[in-house]
């Protein structure tokens, strides 16, 4: 009985994000070949495609990220942007890799989702990080 009872307990948790409408979402994030050293992804509704609901911003480190538990995005079409950045070797402080990139696309309805994230080699901003 108290097993029963526990695995009850784990399917209800792994489910509440799902539940709630929010989507877990996680992925990479490279340009030029590399991940991302810094950064964030957000991802918010397409309003123009009929999206509704909160935004989720997730912070971006060594090329990873992962929204938190209860904080996912929506399903559907959503907007996507992301922001890049690394720290030169002479600077402590972080400078931008490439201009905002912002893209469409649509998150399946499913407790979670990997979106990988290959930012074009176009958006390049004139600054080098190593």
């Amino acid at each position: 009985m108290k097993r029963h009872w526990l695995v009850s307990c784990l399917v209800i948790v792994a489910s509440c994000n799902w539940q709630n409408g929010l989507t877990q979402v996680s992925g990479t994030v490279t340009w030029r070949g590399k991940p991302v050293p810094l950064g964030s992804v957000s991802i918010e509704p397409d309003a123009a495609q009929g999206g509704r609901g909160p935004q989720s911003r997730n912070m971006l480190n060594r090329g990873r990220y992962v929204s938190r538990s209860g904080f996912g995005a929506v399903s559907g079409p959503v907007i996507v942007d992301v922001e890049g950045y690394g720290v030169p070797e002479n600077s402590e402080l972080p400078v931008p890799l490439f201009p905002p990139y912002r893209f469409r696309t649509v998150i399946p309805e499913r407790s979670s989702h990997t979106l990988d994230i290959v930012v074009p080699e176009a958006r390049a901003s004139g600054r080098e990080s190593r």
